[in-house]
């Protein structure tokens, strides 16, 4: 579990805002169905409201369109209101995105200025992710809302474990999307 107060001074005095990409849902949603989150979905926007003082952000773009019925994003944005409920917070939708791909063109398209964001997504995605918005000219601090280092030891060691296959695969994923990138050159 990542430390509740962390230090954001490695990045650029002039942030001021911040996107958190979407983690998945597990069901179609109605409206207020937080339940149709997936777990990461539902760690990173806790894991935002619990740093927004910290960050001093005075907008949140929330991106993520996956999800039948209320998409995930609309799901996000009204979790991450109901969590933070302490003065205004801009919080920009961006229901299409169905990858970081889409959702970096639409920050893009959001930008008034170059200044840069905090980005708020998982360990396993965020040197993609940030490459992926690096592509598109935006400037990105990361922060990571989980942090899934297992340290070794014994016994474990020795000891077969079905998340060490899960871990694997979210490696792969994240490895085989930055070998596309270099591949296509983005």
């Amino acid at each position: 579990m990542l430390q509740s107060k962390i230090d954001y001074q490695h990045c650029a005095a002039d942030i001021n805002r911040t996107i958190i990409l979407a983690g998945g849902t597990v069901k179609p949603a109605l409206a207020n169905d937080w339940s149709a989150l997936g777990d990461t979905s539902i760690r990173r926007v806790v894991f935002l409201a619990s740093q927004l003082e910290q960050l001093n952000t005075s907008s949140v773009i929330v991106s993520g369109g996956a999800g039948v019925g209320v998409k995930e994003a609309t799901l996000m944005a009204d979790l991450l209101a109901r969590l933070y409920p302490r003065g205004k917070l801009d919080i920009i939708l961006d229901a299409n995105a169905k990858n970081t791909q889409a959702s970096a063109r639409f920050v893009r398209s959001q930008m008034l200025d170059e200044s840069g964001y905090y980005l708020v997504t998982s360990d396993w995605h965020m040197a993609r992710a940030q490459a992926i918005f690096a592509h598109h000219g935006i400037k990105v601090c990361p922060v990571a809302s989980e942090e899934s280092y297992v340290p070794y030891g014994f016994p474990g060691w020795f000891i077969p474990q079905k998340s060490a296959l899960a871990k694997f695969e979210l490696a792969w994923h994240e490895f085989g999307g930055l070998l596309f990138l270099w591949w296509a050159k983005l």
